[in-house]
């Protein structure tokens, strides 16, 4: 593994850290076996995870420029190894985890943004814990942080496919599910974690302890767990119009001219961008 990281990040994995103890280990270990056992019965339980990862080389080529994107924004100190190891967790373990959450829940569109940004960034708390000078800095967290949702949406992606491929014609849900790409793999999905990863780069700059350290961690998690159950609950509606009325406007056609969704047009373009004007201060915010 040693010759898949940057030199100078190998020279601080784990220095000087207290979780290097076997306490420590046998705490991360357990934590694994919990989250796993919960993504066997989220998923891997009920449903063949072949059919789903069948369109997984769809989903990643969908996220291929996000992915070079985020790798050129941790370029000084890029360790692929680790980028991959992030992508793969909440892949295999966190997301499919989350699963089984939304499906016990009463009320899933109310928690679903407390489980599903929980668990994403649940691998980059843990790398910023036990591999403590992995993550330095805010720009860090954010790119951790976005691989985490990066993960999440080539999982989600699949399974959104698989179940809907044999309800209408094979192109149409591709077409229909590349939405979920954005632009170029930077999903809503990408801009959450992102947003919460930042909150862990705040917590490893700062030189407090306790509650003050990791405080804006919290922070940052309760509202974009809040705007995520807000956003499955119908408030992405409001970025659909908008872009959706300035595309009708351009064009000079009426806005439901694609028959809901189901052909290009206005209301396509809405549902494809929508996500972006509903998160743009939390767009502005990581940019700046």
């Amino acid at each position: 593994m040693t010759n898949l990281i940057d030199p100078v990040v190998k020279d601080y994995l784990l220095h000087n850290s207290r979780w290097r103890s076997p306490v420590g280990k046998a705490i991360l270990l357990g934590i694994v076996l919990v989250v796993s056992v919960l993504a066997y019965l989220g998923i891997y339980a009920g449903k063949n995870p072949f059919v789903i990862w069948l369109w997984v080389p769809y989903t990643i080529a969908g996220s291929i420029v996000g992915y070079f994107l985020l790798s050129f924004l941790d370029r000084e100190r890029r360790v692929r190894f680790f980028h991959f190891l992030t992508i793969a967790s909440v892949f295999f373990i966190t997301a499919p985890a989350a699963a089984f959450f939304n499906t016990v829940s009463p009320y899933p569109r109310a928690t679903v943004g407390f489980v599903e940004e929980g668990l994403k960034i649940l691998p980059v708390l843990l790398l910023a814990i036990y591999i403590p000078n992995l993550i330095r800095t805010r720009k860090d967290g954010i790119v951790y942080g976005a691989l985490a949702g990066m993960g999440f949406n080539i999982i989600e992606t699949g399974i959104y496919i698989a179940d809907l491929i044999h309800k209408s014609p094979v192109l149409d849900t591709l077409v229909q599910q590349s939405t979920r790409f954005g632009l170029w793999g930077l999903s809503e999905h990408i801009i959450w974690s992102g947003f919460v990863g930042m909150g862990i780069g705040f917590a490893a700059e700062s030189t407090q302890r306790g509650w003050s350290k990791w405080k804006r961690f919290v922070l940052f998690y309760l509202i974009v767990a809040i705007m995520h159950s807000a956003f499955d609950s119908g408030l992405i509606v409001f970025g659909i119009i908008v872009i959706s009325s300035i595309v009708s406007f351009l064009q000079g056609i009426p806005i439901d001219s694609d028959s809901a969704g189901n052909n290009f047009g206005p209301l396509w373009d809405g549902m494809r961008y929508g996500s972006y004007v509903y998160n743009i201060v939390l767009i502005i915010i990581l940019i700046v």
